[in-house]
């Protein structure tokens, strides 16, 4: 069975996050949670998933003011849709 487009892109993002997360590689897992949650939130309408992702990098990188205001910029801009 063929995966579509999004279903591909969504695979080869969360394979590089879980290898940044893994490495605790702070600049990899923040630029990469970033696009991820924002390709689930506005391209797959997923944003529980979305949410996830950007809480699950924040629990792993505690110290980036970076990942912290992403997540926050996130959050604003996912008030009324889900």
């Amino acid at each position: 069975m063929r995966m579509s487009n999004n279903e591909r892109v969504r695979d080869l993002y969360l394979k590089a996050l879980e290898k940044s997360l893994s490495k605790v590689d702070v600049h990899s897992v923040t630029y990469l949670s970033m696009k991820y949650a924002r390709f689930l939130a506005f391209k797959c309408n997923d944003v529980p998933r979305a949410c996830e992702i950007m809480e699950r990098a924040a629990n792993v990188i505690k110290n980036s003011k970076v990942l912290y205001l992403s997540q926050l910029n996130l959050l604003k801009h996912l008030e009324g849709l889900g």
